[in-house]
């Protein structure tokens, strides 16, 4: 994983309507990870686990609990369901070619840490992602050989153990977690970050709601921008693209910010070139 220093910003990219939305109700929608537009979000991550797995169990000598882990893996790969997981996605740039042209003509700013204290009150995480194939490996199997010692500690003391359900569930949990670091080489351009919260059964409940998109109902959860006393708010700045940064565009989010609470955010323009 990267030794840089983490940004002070991140931003999420959006069109007008979803800023619009954003600064109204004060919320960003962490969409279900399973009807984002990028397929490759579940798959890649949950492939290579399942090729880490392999390579486990063939090094743990049969131990009992590694295989009980590595069938774990099998589990979670071959599941199209489980467990719920919602994410919301940012960029370490305010300025991104690729953003601006897969998203729309705004970027707004969050101050890292202040969003990151925000959201873990409402359960989520903050996460920076890893595009290096050996450090996605190396995380991954990190996280199957910290679970071998769980695994023998739950058989060795079944009094106080879960059950082999919750064992099953926790384990899913915990590997899905692990896979959200991970993301497909191709896209390291994109320098994402992440909002997410995975669901355990049981002990966390889905908040989604749903909105239509392309015909269909996508599930997504609400995740607040200010924190619950409403002395903090996470909202830094407003970019505006390059498509979208005329007099009239900043007047009218001006306007905007200015009445829902927010007149001492800024708002500056990309400096990329513009394309008609």
């Amino acid at each position: 994983m990267s030794n840089s220093s983490p940004p002070e910003l991140l931003y999420h990219y959006t069109d007008h309507a979803g800023v619009k939305g954003i600064v109204e109700s004060g919320t960003l929608w962490a969409t279900h990870i399973r009807r984002l537009s990028d397929e490759s979000e579940v798959t890649y991550s949950r492939e290579l686990l399942a090729a880490i797995a392999d390579r486990v169990r063939q090094g743990s000598d049969g131990d009992w609990a590694a295989g009980v882990v590595c069938d774990a893996v099998k589990a979670l790969v071959s599941s199209s369901t489980s467990p719920d997981t919602f994410v919301a996605s940012l960029c370490e740039e305010w300025d991104n070619l690729s953003q601006w042209r897969g998203y729309g003509g705004f970027a707004i700013g969050f101050y890292r840490e202040r969003l990151r204290s925000i959201a873990r009150a409402q359960d989520y995480s903050l996460i920076s992602l890893v595009y290096e194939k050996g450090e996605q490996e190396a995380l991954l199997e990190k996280a199957l050989w910290d679970a071998i010692p769980i695994m023998t500690g739950w058989a060795a003391d079944r009094t106080t153990a879960p059950s082999a359900v919750e064992q099953l569930l926790l384990l899913g949990w915990g590997f899905t977690q692990a896979t959200l670091f991970v993301k497909n080489p191709y896209f390291r351009d994109e320098r994402e970050w992440r909002l997410a919260r995975v669901i355990l059964p049981g002990v966390s409940e889905a908040r989604a709601k749903t909105r239509t998109k392309d015909g269909g109902e996508v599930p997504h959860e609400e995740v607040a921008l200010t924190d619950v006393g409403g002395r903090e708010a996470a909202i830094a700045e407003i970019v505006l693209g390059p498509m979208t940064r005329s007099d009239a565009e900043v007047a009218a989010v001006r306007t905007l910010l200015d009445a829902n609470n927010l007149a001492r955010v800024p708002i500056r323009k990309s400096v990329g070139p513009l394309r008609r």
